[in-house]
């Protein structure tokens, strides 16, 4: 029996199944050619990682006033040309449907709100997000006039948690379609549930929408990650270095006590430039490599100071435990407001964060189901969004839709009574995205139930009167030192920080 139950429909290039750290390119414009962590990351990773000691723990806008804001972003100022499949008005109405509906001046004010810091960048990576947030604020309104003010308004006065489960639900209503239906926003008083779809038969399908981000181990753990990488550009500058390569392995999730001793071992051990890599161990708790960076496109500027972090870490004991017991919280929370009536189907779904192990959020599910068989709860849906590189340079933004369905929700089913969900930029494939390390010989080291943080800058040297910037990878940024007379120029490429995507934080 298939169990196509969720379709996605999509614009873009052929599926890729995984998430790579290199080589990554994020616009065709900037490549360069491979870039791999060489065997000697294999070699440190296999041979040197200690032994693991603690458990897995938008719509056109014919209005002729479009603000200061948009004249200063057009859309020639921003990074499109890698979207060859859309045309100019395609792009240029996304982005005004998003200015309409959150306001101009909003948008160009100073503020730490995540689509105020989105808007402003110009790099390809912001420019996708924003064509996907524009198009679901001009289907939402499709559904229902002024849903996108309204839904814009309340995104800008919530907090960052609430900002999340409300861009979710924006995405999720107004990417969402029925070919034999119609897809809306449930009553302001309708406990329980955001979405409904009635279908041409008369049936019913009410979803409850839920989003839940990054744990707070992992966010602890990139925090810590971030503070090392200063550290160590710190160390560097200090020590007169110019190309430091520091590569980090936790035994179990690292606690303050473990950070604060491998700040110290570092600050022990660079002490100069290192001409080699050095491997340490650092009590039971890290595997350390400390070397010089290594450039793929030339030789490392000695006027700048060229570093990379990387870092690792096994989940904390409670991450699936604390996915689980939210699964749960939320199926219990749907049936305490679902209605039984003939023709009536309640179901969840779920944006899964893109670093949490797949496999294990699929079994979670399942499971939640399996031990509910006579519950109103008839389908669990799982999404999780990544952007994800394949072996020959080409990245997208790759949305995975996952179904798991009770032995009611079948009976329910039928031919005219499926539903899809469909955004302006993504890809789709048959497997869900993985994070990987791929080397130099091809090899992939899997990162399943690990934390990972990668941050870096790599100044190199070019003769001539050209050069080249790229995004090596992830949070790893190539600038070109290129000398002008006596003096050196330092250019630097348009690039995302890291694969953060805003509207799936």
């Amino acid at each position: 029996m298939r169990l196509d139950l969720v379709t996605f429909e999509c614009c873009g290039t052929s599926p890729m199944p995984a998430r790579l750290y290199a080589p990554y390119y994020i616009d065709g414009s900037n490549r360069i050619g491979g870039y791999g962590l060489t065997s000697m990351l294999r070699s440190f990773l296999m041979e040197t990682m200690p032994t693991r000691t603690d458990d897995r723990g938008p719509q056109n806008s014919d209005d002729k006033n479009k603000g200061a804001c948009f004249n200063k972003m057009r859309l020639e100022q921003r990074q499109a040309a890698h979207l060859t499949h859309l045309s100019n008005s395609e792009i240029d109405g996304c982005i005004v449907a998003v200015e309409v509906a959150f306001d101009a001046a909003w948008l160009a004010a100073s503020g730490d709100h995540q689509i105020q810091k989105l808007w402003k960048r110009q790099d390809a990576a912001a420019t996708n997000e924003l064509v996907n947030l524009g198009y679901v604020l001009q289907e939402a309104d499709k559904k229902k006039p002024g849903l996108a003010a309204m839904f814009a308004s309340k995104i800008k006065k919530q907090d960052i948690n609430n900002q999340r489960g409300l861009l979710f639900e924006l995405l999720v209503i107004g990417g969402m379609f029925a070919p034999h239906g119609k897809v809306e926003p449930t009553a302001a008083n309708q406990p329980g549930y955001d979405l409904r779809i009635i279908y041409n038969d008369g049936a019913e399908l009410f979803l409850s929408l839920k989003s839940w981000g990054s744990s707070q181990h992992e966010r602890i753990f990139r925090k810590k990650a971030s503070d090392l990488e200063q550290h160590v550009r710190k160390l560097a500058l200090r020590s007169k270095c110019y190309s430091v390569n520091v590569r980090v392995a936790a035994a179990g999730c690292p606690d303050e006590n473990a950070w604060g001793a491998l700040r110290a071992a570092i600050s022990d051990n660079l002490r100069e430039q290192p001409l080699v890599r050095s491997s340490f161990a650092v009590g039971s708790e890290w595997g350390l490599a400390i070397g010089p960076v290594w450039s793929p496109n030339g030789p490392i500027s000695r006027n700048n100071v060229s570093h990379e972090v990387f870092a690792l870490s096994p989940y904390h004991r409670n991450e699936i435990a604390n996915f689980t017991d939210k699964l749960k919280g939320a199926i219990a929370n749907a049936e305490k407001y679902a209605t039984v009536r003939p023709g009536r189907m309640h179901g969840i779904v779920i944006r899964v964060p893109a670093n949490l192990s797949w496999s294990d959020a699929n079994d979670v599910a399942s499971n939640s189901l399996s031990e509910n068989q006579s519950g109103l709860i008839g389908m669990i849906v799982l999404v999780q969004a990544a952007v994800i590189s394949d072996t020959d340079g080409r990245s997208s933004q790759h949305v995975y839709v996952k179904p798991h369905v009770s032995a009611s929700y079948v009976a329910w089913l039928s031919a005219k009574r499926g539903f899809g969900l469909k955004l302006k930029l993504a890809t789709i494939g048959s497997e869900a995205s993985r994070s990987v390390l791929t080397i130099d010989d091809g090899h992939q080291v899997d990162l399943n139930n690990m934390y990972h943080y990668h941050s870096g800058d790599i100044f190199v040297r070019f003769d001539g009167s050209e050069g080249t910037v790229s995004r090596l990878a992830p949070g790893l940024r190539q600038h070109a030192v290129i000398k002008v007379g006596e003096k050196e120029l330092v250019v630097s490429g348009r690039f995302a920080e890291n694969d953060d995507l805003v509207l799936f934080d």
